[in-house]
């Protein structure tokens, strides 16, 4: 298979200070194609790897980072997350009429729920927001991408193990035998 490139952003825990030792640490573990920022108290990793596919290449940082033993990636940062914005360019509606939309004062109601309701700000999903319309109103949409959905699953699975003890884990992912009479 061809190898392409693949430009993606890992967002870590396990240190809040960019000191030389950290990055020396993760570009000996291979990290040496991505740029480490820390800003805001965040720190991500921004790569440009060459792999056979976006997966592979996510999940080899994923495991370089895990290497280095400086830090641990939460997420993979997506494209995914929009606001109402984003939401009215998309679909190439007005502000108010998405804001109608969601509040159920135009269209048949049911408009996917933020995925922080308690924020000020409100976020959704595009995978969830773009089925709805398209379903719901007679906007024409592209639905997520094949890369979106990976992201969304490799994150699944970083707060799966994040959340999970070892036994859990084990019972979660493990596949169960069934014995048919």
């Amino acid at each position: 298979m061809k190898k392409g490139y693949y430009a993606f952003t890992l967002i870590l825990q396990g240190f809040e200070q960019l000191t030389s030792s950290v990055e020396d640490a993760l570009y000996e573990a291979g990290c040496d194609d991505a740029v480490l920022s820390v800003g805001n108290g965040i720190s991500s990793l921004e790569f440009d790897r060459e792999a056979e596919s976006f997966e592979g290449a996510v999940l080899s940082a994923i495991q370089n980072v895990a290497s280095s033993g400086v830090a641990t990636v939460v997420r993979v940062e997506s494209e995914d997350l929009v606001y109402v914005d984003d939401i009215a360019e998309k679909t190439d509606r007005s502000r108010q009429n998405i804001h109608q939309l969601i509040k159920g004062e135009r269209g048949p109601g049911g408009f996917p729920p933020p995925v922080n309701p308690r924020g000020r700000r409100h976020l959704w999903r595009w995978s969830e927001v773009a089925p709805w319309m398209q379903q719901h109103t007679s906007t024409i949409i592209e639905g997520p991408s094949k890369v979106e959905r990976q992201i969304r699953s490799i994150n699944a699975a970083l707060e799966l193990h994040a959340t999970a003890n070892a036994d859990e884990l084990q019972r979660i992912t493990t596949p169960r035998q069934t014995k048919f009479s």
